[in-house]
């Protein structure tokens, strides 16, 4: 592992790492356990992206290496569009869990990977890097017009071939349509078949004009589905909205 110790947390419940001499620095960060594929994936969001952390169900301090055809693999999806992983490459880096579970329902821990984009072979490096605190569970987060949208409800179902996701914060709700069948790290608008989007506040409900969704996670065994969006409707402005949300 890198060593840690030239980055602090000011705030709990952060991911944070030196990305290409620079700081990674999260507004927003969750983790999920995924019991049916005996894994789970540590998620950090900043103005740069997101970061995803995938690894096995290990013992605490036991080292998770990415890379070399594991199925550990950490990924960067960056604001342009451009997705870095461990997934092709050997000695990726690794990650250390070192305290939180299921019964304080938090995971800390550190890491280290260096990324590869497809298509363009552009490498990414994050070093030094740490989580902290970060809670398990349920998440619908956006900006609407600028203002942050944290849903304190967050509600999912699915008839089997939809999923329906919403989340509530005062008067002001998001919903998304999502088709069963999507595909991991697959980036799809908001007016394609079997999707949509919607804001619904006390002037009544706005469906999205344009926009985009991208699937970072799904597990039908779990019944969970993660992902990015953004879209834009008559009067509303949707961005940076992230999900994990149990259906």
């Amino acid at each position: 592992m890198s060593s840690c110790e030239n980055v602090q947390y000011n705030n709990p419940t952060k991911l944070q790492a030196e990305m290409n001499q620079s700081v990674f620095m999260s507004s927003f960060a969750e983790a999920n356990y995924f019991y049916d594929g005996n894994y789970f994936i540590v998620e950090g969001r900043s103005e740069e992206g997101v970061i995803e952390l995938k690894g096995k169900i290990r013992p605490l301090n036991t080292e998770i290496e990415f890379g070399g055809g594991s199925e550990n693999i950490a990924t960067f999806i960056s604001n342009s569009g451009l997705i870095y992983t461990t997934e092709n490459i050997e000695n990726g880096g690794s990650m250390i869990v070192t305290s939180g579970g299921t019964l304080t329902r938090i995971l800390t821990g550190e890491f280290h990977f260096s990324g590869v984009a497809n298509g363009v072979q552009d490498t990414i490096n994050f070093n030094a890097g740490l989580f902290y605190e970060v809670p398990l569970g349920e998440i619908f987060y956006a900006e609407i017009n600028n203002i942050p949208f944290n849903a304190d409800i967050v509600r999912g179902n699915s008839d089997g071939t939809v999923i329906n996701i919403s989340g509530e914060l005062g008067s002001n709700k998001i919903k998304l349509k999502i088709p069963v069948n999507v595909v991991v790290h697959e980036e799809y608008g908001v007016l394609e078949a079997g999707f949509s989007a919607s804001v619904i506040n006390s002037s009544g409900e706005e469906m999205a004009e344009e926009g985009t969704i991208i699937i970072t996670g799904h597990s039908e065994g779990s019944r969970l589905i993660r992902g990015q969006y953004l879209f834009t409707t008559d009067s509303n402005n949707i961005t940076r909205g992230i999900f994990s949300v149990d259906y």
